[in-house]
């Protein structure tokens, strides 16, 4: 027997994979297929080892081969006879290196073939990018570098496949434990240590890990930086899941995302200073495209027109577009622009939030060559129309460096894009896996970071109350003319008619039923009740507090009113303090301090009186200077 044959003999007597071959093979077809060439190619094999290593497991049902399109490049995959095959293999790892976890170690190296480890973690499971010592020796039990010497980390990826808890006493596979002390004496007399199996693949797996299989370790805890995939870019994609590592991608992904807070987070997280292409959910009032597209639209539509007619016909079409009276252009080649386009208005510059929602796939494919030509800004991309006749422009995204985010609907996107970075939805709304190759992800909780641009066009305008809120959503788009108010009013309204038909007066609060109605201009008012403030049109900063309270102000600022009917029906009168019922109602002087039932009840121009009790002052007209306490006091007095 040749050596290569007695290198690929198996023990199948035994729990371990003997043949390194074959484990190689089995757990590089963990993650998914691949044809014997792949194979080869992946573990740096000669294609005759790889090949006969591949019959083997499949003479022993360890490996099956998708022979439908025949078997020259036919695709293998494990079965899964092979992946117990592998689990007992761990599981002999574990009973050979593993009786108990060292003092301040967590980690054990329990296998290690090229990139691909075997390590099992004590008591946590491991987040889905790990660091791992270049030497043990130069961590301390907490996990940090005890000497600068050679001190550093290799990064790894967890392995996209369930990790499994054992029981360190029995060697028993159990279920997920929830670690979580509650602090009592259980805690202490019943705990019980557990090894976590978790299969990680390498970082620049050019350079040998060299730590033996047996060789416990404490996780680094150090800011070492990345790998130059994650850490090289400018713009924060998230942070990986139950860890503190912020990924900063330097090369344009690909996203496959079932989620719309998904593609909003991703969006918003990658676009800081960057040209957005995507359909909007909120839609501006006006849509803007730069002119220059349309020249690669016109030779989309002309491509064997010579080049001085197509240079005419260039600039007719332009200079219709932008207005100009004196052009005119076929019926024909307007309706084909506002097919491709639909209605938007032209501009000579780059706008940076770019609504798809009427592009037809030849439009978009005119803007985004473009864009491409012009190359000044980086690209972020959401992709609405069919992906498998469009690998040349995705290649071209690709390789411009330029776009920082394609995203597709589609399913088969990673099926023929040429890219290493692929992301996709998790289960959670705002978790992502990110793919940095066929054998490595990681996962993502996406960045909401404050310093990037939102991705959603925000309006000048916004709905003055519910009423008008549901109304502008009722159509397919939301209908932004039915909305009133504008993001720089700072008003706030809260009750049926509410600052109704208020039209420039701003940082009003209105709540109560027709508060503040017929507002128009005034500002810095506080209504408080039903028709409190009602029909304020220029007068500002008064507060009014209750029913009908300064009712028919129109020019009087900076009053007062508590009570109901407080200062109702003060017109001109400015400055004025009313505490109860009716003060200082009808009131059109300044300067009048009323506290009681009816106090300054129709005074009309007498200034600077101060009442204090019911009816005092009652029915002073013109008097003033005049202070009035106890009930009664001064009541009916004129002109004294």
């Amino acid at each position: 027997m040749s050596d290569l044959a007695l290198n690929m003999v198996t023990s199948t007597s035994g729990k371990r994979i003997r043949s390194s071959y074959q484990k190689r093979i089995l757990e590089w077809l963990i993650d998914s297929g691949g044809s014997v060439s792949d194979v080869a190619q992946a573990l740096d094999l000669r294609v005759p080892h790889a090949s006969l290593a591949l019959s083997q497991l499949r003479e022993s049902g360890d490996v099956i081969r998708d022979d439908d399109t025949g078997i020259r490049g036919a695709i293998h995959r494990i079965s899964e006879k092979g992946r117990a095959r592998l689990e007992l293999d761990a599981v002999a790892c574990l009973e050979k290196y593993v009786r108990e976890i060292p003092e301040n170690m967590d980690a054990i190296v329990l296998d290690s073939n090229g990139p691909m480890l075997l390590l099992g973690y004590a008591n946590k499971t491991p987040p889905s990018l790990i660091q791992l010592p270049i030497d043990p020796n130069d961590l301390d039990g907490d996990g940090n570098f005890i000497s600068i010497g050679n001190a550093g980390v290799r990064w790894a990826t967890i392995r996209n496949i369930q990790p499994r808890w054992y029981d360190l006493k029995t060697l028993e596979k159990v279920p997920v434990q929830d670690l979580q002390s509650t602090g009592t004496l259980d805690d202490w007399t019943g705990s019980k240590n557990y090894l976590i199996l978790v299969r990680a693949y390498l970082f620049d797996f050019d350079r040998q890990w060299n730590i033996a299989p047996g060789t416990w370790f404490s996780s680094p805890k150090t800011n070492s930086q990345l790998p130059a995939k994650l850490s090289e870019g400018n713009q924060l994609l998230g942070t990986v899941l139950n860890s503190d590592y912020q990924v900063y991608p330097n090369q344009m992904i690909f996203a496959n995302l079932n989620s719309e807070m998904d593609t909003s987070l991703s969006i918003n997280a990658l676009s800081k200073d960057a040209i957005v292409i995507r359909d909007f959910p909120i839609k501006e009032k006006n849509r803007f495209l730069p002119l220059d597209c349309i020249d690669f639209w016109i030779k989309k539509q002309h491509p064997r027109m010579n080049k001085d007619k197509l240079t005419d016909l260039l600039y007719s079409v332009k200079s219709f577009l932008v207005g100009n009276s004196d052009s005119n252009i076929p019926i024909s080649t307007q309706r084909a622009i506002i097919r491709d386009f639909g209605e938007c208005r032209w501009i000579n510059e780059i706008h940076p939030r770019i609504d798809v929602n009427y592009l037809s796939e030849i439009g978009a494919i005119s803007l985004i060559e473009y864009l491409l030509f012009v190359k000044e800004y980086d690209l972020v991309i959401e992709w609405s129309w069919p992906t498998i006749n469009n690998q040349e422009i995705f290649e071209r995204l690709r390789n411009s460096k330029i776009c920082r985010l394609l995203i597709s609907r589609s399913t088969d996107v990673s099926n023929f894009i040429n890219s290493q970075l692929i992301l996709k939805s998790l289960s959670e709304i705002g978790q992502v896996e990110l793919f940095i190759s066929r054998e490595q992800s990681i996962k993502l909780e996406l960045s909401n970071f404050p310093d990037n641009k939102t991705s959603i066009y925000v309006e000048e305008v916004v709905p003055k109350n519910a009423s008008e809120l549901v109304a502008a959503s009722l159509s397919d788009d939301w209908d932004l003319s039915l909305m009133t108010n504008t993001t720089a009013d700072y008003n706030t309204a809260v009750g049926r008619s509410c600052l109704k038909v208020n039209t420039t007066g701003a940082y009003n609060t209105a709540i109560g039923g027709l508060a503040l109605y017929d507002n128009t201009t005034a500002s810095n008012n506080v209504a408080v009740g039903y028709l409190a403030l009602y029909e304020n049109t220029t007068a500002s900063n008064n507060t009014a507090i209750g029913t009908e309270a300064l009712r028919l102000n129109t020019t009087g600022a900076s009053n007062v009113a508590v009570g109901a009917y407080a200062l109702d029906a003060n017109e001109t009168g400015s400055s004025n303090i009313a505490i109860g019922l009716h003060a200082l109602g009808s009131n059109t002087a300044n300067n009048n301090t009323a506290v009681g039932i009816y106090g300054l009840y129709v005074n009309t121009s007498g200034a600077d009186n101060t009442c204090l009790g019911r009816d005092t002052l009652k029915a002073n007209t013109t008097a003033s200077n005049n202070t009035a306490i106890g009930a009664l006091a001064l009541t009916a007095n004129t002109t004294g």
